[in-house]
């Protein structure tokens, strides 16, 4: 496809008989990879090929994944590249569920692992999966069920470039007793935003942010579209400056697409993150012993203030009064008190977390919600 839109070609990327399921490409900076879920022997295999950057196709009827498990159902591949060799992940059958498998593969299209990584156990059904990329590990997330829980979850487990699994047990992005599905993923700047259909109130999209290091910054999620109709299947990528979230929507008497900024510190319709230096974003007093001060260095009303402890958990988001929408509904009853100086505008925290109990004494992080993650300062709170 041109960049003015214009259809150059078609390209027939596998030309088998039997059906051709799901597929899912990459781009390692000049060729692609595509996989899909191929039924040519009856039972769907994992099936791909390279493309060019022109359009040539290198294995016209594609070629067999080489470790998988010929003798089970294996589907649903996606594909991600860092640019240094591209990652698979699939789902396989078992004899009680289904199992989550990855494995890597050159930019010569060679497999690299011999036996493929297995992130989920042969006990319970597994499904809905999404991989994306920090430019050199990768995070592989999926939809499960999870022993003696109700509906299904959604848990990530990151890998690095050179086959290493980095999480011994998979983190938990969200658990609802309705279920979630269809999650999706892109990476900007030291995090991934991950969204998701979340059904604990009928059909709605929910994000969440995950560090590099895997430290998942808003528990449960929070809402990006939950009006009354029915929001799922969306899709998230970045410009370098903010994430643009699109999904189906059905605001209307049918489906149509509609689409909403996110912003890097979870706020959810800005046009253009908040850029301001960190010398204009301070905590007053520091160290504190009593309530505390946050100068923004900005005095509009849509700010937003991220108090993190030290080990990167959200303790509580401040927000403004009059602040826009986009802070999950957990938090719209901790409002911080914005006043106005000649300079700067000030969000009061009176040390309390998001359920109303005092915090403890020791070292916090804060950011300001809906600016660059650099916009933020450690502060110490004594006794």
């Amino acid at each position: 496809m041109a960049p003015d839109s214009r259809i150059i070609d078609r390209i027939n990327v596998s030309i088998w008989n039997d059906d051709q399921l799901l597929p899912d490409l990459a781009f390692d900076g000049s060729s692609y990879l595509v996989a899909w879920g191929d039924r040519r022997n009856t039972l769907e295999q994992i099936y791909y090929t390279r493309v060019t950057g022109d359009g040539h196709v290198l294995n016209p009827i594609g070629k067999r994944l080489a470790n998988q498990d010929s003798t089970d159902l294996q589907g649903l591949p996606v594909l991600a590249s860092n640019g240094e060799n591209y990652f698979l992940a699939w789902m396989g059958s078992a004899s009680i569920g289904t199992i989550i498998f990855g494995t890597r593969i050159g930019l010569n299209g060679r497999v690299l692992d011999s036996v493929p990584l297995q992130f989920t156990s042969d006990t319970l059904f597994q499904n809905h999966l999404a991989l994306g990329t920090d430019g050199e590990n990768y995070l592989v997330l999926w939809c499960g069920e999870t022993p003696s829980q109700i509906g299904e979850d959604l848990y990530c487990c990151r890998v690095s470039s050179a086959g290493q699994v980095l999480d011994s047990i998979p983190r938990l992005i969200c658990r609802t007793t309705e279920g979630l599905m269809d999650p999706a993923v892109a990476f900007l700047g030291d995090r991934y935003l991950v969204t998701w259909t979340d059904m604990r109130d009928w059909f709605d999209v929910y994000g969440c942010r995950v560090m590099q290091d895997g430290t998942v910054l808003d528990p449960d999620g929070f809402p990006i579209c939950a009006r009354e109709s029915v929001q799922r299947e969306s899709d998230v990528a970045t410009d370098g400056k903010r994430f643009l979230v699109v999904w189906s929507d059905m605001n209307s008497d049918e489906f149509d697409v509609y689409a909403a900024w996110v912003d890097t510190g979870g706020m959810v319709g800005v046009k253009e993150e908040l850029r301001m230096p960190i010398s204009e974003f301070r905590v007053l007093p520091n160290p504190a012993s009593g309530p505390v001060l946050f100068e923004t260095g900005q005095r509009s009303r849509a700010l937003a203030v991220d108090v993190y402890d030290a080990g990167g958990r959200l303790v509580i988001r401040l927000q403004a009064e009059g602040c826009g929408s986009g802070i999950p509904a957990a938090t719209e009853s901790r409002l911080g008190n914005l006043s106005y100086g000649k300079a700067y505008g000030t969000i009061a925290w009176d040390r309390c977390d998001l359920n109303g109990k005092p915090v403890q004494a020791g070292v916090y992080i804060a950011r300001l919600g809906n600016g660059p993650a650099h916009s933020g300062c450690r502060f110490v709170l004594l006794d």
